[in-house]
């Protein structure tokens, strides 16, 4: 069929569309028992509805006759985006399910924005390129893969998910390379994707990375806890996320260390001091259950803020605690009365 036109052009017939491998939009005309490609001369383009629009240059002269009379003819298509395997943009038509492969070059990202640029290529060889900023935030599909989200105005527009394996660096930036394959040139080039962000605790197989920039771009990890540990003046906590990788029978594992210091803040209350790329330091804030075991150490399980437990147990030595572990072992005398005024039920 045809698609909406800013001219206002009624639909005529089903009429089936596809990318040639210069980024120009192909139509499928019926042409007795068979089918004719027509090559439409012109252009992709976002439009700011963030749906994909054809802006054509000219009109062919079997269109022409096919009831396409204005020469400024501009193809308005409905449907949602996606991004696959080879990291192309690709966008599937609402009414008939069918998919435009484009052709695209990563440019940019922010908190909010994805920036992509696609190049139309001409037969004589001229080319010329446009860019796809698209609006909406960062997360996390049900495999632990990176997702931008896309919405207008409140309308799903599509997610377009990174399907291969990120990687936590130790500074706690979040990065994600691909080769993208060059249109022009005909070659590959390493594209790098990099996050800042700082990590939390959330329920009990959970982690989440809460982007930079805007308050709904959080990467939310299915995560397992692994063990605590402690060594020198440093103490980490160790979580796994495995990820499932297109292409790939086994899920791969990423390790998410969590290296700092812990702060006693209070008699059933402890936070735990990280320091990220840019210097500066952030404190995961945590209620926590514990047990005087002798030796300078002390067996703790941790809580979130309302009492929920994280499934975080393990041995801290009393030195870490910044000299105030005496206010820990006070506590313990009246261990009960605290536990029912914050809504910790302790296992010890």
């Amino acid at each position: 069929m045809f698609a909406n036109s800013r001219t206002g052009s009624k639909n005529k017939s089903r009429l089936k569309y596809s990318v040639n491998p210069g980024n120009r939009l192909v139509v499928e005309l019926p042409s007795g028992l068979s089918t004719r490609s027509v090559l439409l001369p012109g252009y992709f383009e976002l439009s700011p509805a963030q749906t994909l629009r054809y802006q054509m240059i000219e009109i062919p002269g079997v269109l022409k006759e096919n009831g396409w009379v204005s020469p400024n003819q501009t193809l308005e298509f409905s449907g949602t985006w996606r991004l696959d395997k080879q990291h192309r943009l690709v966008f599937q038509l609402e009414e008939t399910g069918e998919e435009l492969v484009l052709g695209a070059g990563f440019v940019s990202k922010e908190a909010y924005k994805l920036v992509f640029s696609v190049t139309t290529r001409r037969s004589g060889g001229a080319s010329t390129t446009r860019l796809f900023k698209f609006q909406g935030h960062w997360q996390t599909d049900a495999q632990n893969r990176i997702a931008f989200a896309l919405s207008y105005r409140d309308s799903f527009r599509g997610r377009l998910v990174f399907e291969g394996r990120w990687k936590a660096l130790t500074n706690h930036e979040i990065v994600y390379r691909y080769l993208e394959e060059q249109l022009k040139r005909g070659r590959k080039r390493l594209q790098t994707l990099r996050f800042q962000g700082v990590w939390q605790i959330a329920e009990q197989g959970f982690l989440e990375y809460r982007v930079e920039g805007r308050s709904d771009s959080v990467f939310r990890f299915r995560a397992e806890f692994l063990r605590m540990e402690s060594s020198g003046k440093n103490s980490q906590i160790l979580f796994r996320i495995g990820i499932e990788v297109a292409n790939q029978l086994r899920r791969q594992f990423q390790t998410i260390r969590l290296v700092g210091s812990w702060r006693v803040r209070g008699p059933l209350e402890i936070g735990f001091e990280t320091k990220y790329a840019s210097g500066r330091v952030e404190e995961i804030r945590l209620s926590a259950g514990y047990k005087w075991t002798g030796r300078g150490k002390i067996d703790v399980e941790l809580f979130r803020k309302d009492g929920e437990p994280l499934g975080i147990q393990g041995t801290m030595m009393t030195k870490l605690l910044g000299g105030k572990a005496d206010l820990f072992l006070h506590a313990r005398a009246s261990e009960r009365e605290q536990a029912v005024e914050s809504g910790i039920q302790m296992k010890w």
